[in-house]
C-alpha cells in the first residue's frame, strides 16, 4: 500500500523529491520543477493532466480511423459498373494514422492489462472493448492508480503526451508518404461482395502493397485492395500467399 493507492507487495515507491516534468510558471514565464505529492513521482499538475489525456486520447482514435483513407471511393457497385476512371484508393492511404491507432491500441492494452493484474478491485474494462471507450472508462476509474504507480507513472504520463502529439502530426498530413507496389494480376481481393445461388461473387480488385517512408519506425507494409480500403488487409506474412 502506497498512501491510500494499494499495489502489489513488491511495489515500492521511489520518494523523489521533484517531478520529472518541467512546468512554466504562468507570473514569470520561466520554467520550474514543482516537488512530487506525497509517495508519488509526480507533482498534482501531472496527476491532474493525466486523465484529460486519457480522454482525448479516446477521442482522436474515431478521426484517426476517418484519417487512414483521406479519400472516400465512391459506392462499391458503382465503382465495379464503372471501371475506367475509377481512383485507385490507396493512393490516399494515410500509413501514419494507422501506426498511430495501433501504438495507442498496444498502449490502452498495456493499461488494461497491468490494471487487471495489479489493482485491488480488479479492471471495470476487458481487453475485448472498443478502445475509445476503454480509455474514457480508465480516465474515470484508474487514471489516478495509474499515474500514482511508481516508476511506471511517469513512463505512462510521457508516453500519452507523445500518443497525443504523433495523433495530432497523422492528422495533419496532407500527403501521405509511402511506396506503393502493385502486386502482380494473380493477386487479387477474395472478399464476398455479394452472394448468388452458385456461391460468393469475390471483389477481384487488385492488390498493393504499402510501405510507409515517413513513418520513423519503419513499420511494416501492408497489402490493400485497390478498390475498397475497408477489404480484409493482409499483413506481410501473408504476401507470399496473395502471390501464389
Amino acid at each position: 500500500m502506497i498512501g491510500d493507492l494499494v499495489y502489489p507487495p513488491y511495489i515500492r515507491p521511489n520518494h523523489n523529491h521533484y517531478c520529472p516534468n518541467t512546468h512554466v510558471d504562468r507570473v514569470t514565464g520561466e520554467p520550474r520543477r514543482l516537488e512530487t505529492t506525497r509517495d508519488s513521482d509526480l507533482c498534482g499538475i501531472c496527476h491532474g493532466r493525466y486523465p484529460h489525456l486519457l480522454r482525448s486520447l479516446a477521442e482522436t482514435m474515431p478521426a484517426l480511423a476517418d484519417a487512414v483513407t483521406r479519400l472516400k471511393t465512391q459506392r462499391y457497385d458503382a465503382d465495379r459498373v464503372q471501371q475506367s476512371g475509377v481512383k485507385d484508393v490507396t493512393s490516399s492511404w494515410n500509413p501514419a494514422a494507422l501506426s498511430t491507432i495501433r501504438r495507442i491500441d498496444e498502449y490502452a492494452g498495456e493499461l488494461i492489462r497491468t490494471i487487471t493484474h495489479d489493482a485491488p478491485n480488479g479492471c471495470v474494462v476487458t481487453d475485448t472493448m472498443p478502445r475509445p471507450a476503454a480509455l474514457t472508462a480508465i480516465a474515470t476509474w484508474h487514471a489516478r492508480w495509474l499515474s500514482h504507480y511508481p516508476t511506471k507513472g511517469p513512463e505512462w504520463l510521457e508516453q500519452a503526451y507523445q500518443l497525443l502529439s504523433r495523433a495530432t502530426r497523422a492528422l495533419d498530413t496532407t500527403t501521405p508518404r509511402y511506396k506503393r507496389i502493385v502486386l502482380p494480376d494473380s493477386a487479387t481481393c477474395q472478399d464476398p461482395i455479394t452472394e448468388t445461388p452458385y456461391g460468393p461473387v469475390r471483389c477481384g480488385g487488385r492488390l498493393t502493397a504499402i510501405i510507409p517512408t515517413g513513418d520513423e519506425e519503419q513499420r511494416p507494409s501492408e497489402i490493400l485492395c485497390t478498390l475498397d480500403p475497408d477489404h480484409t488487409r493482409l499483413d506481410p506474412m501473408d504476401w507470399f500467399g496473395a502471390l501464389s
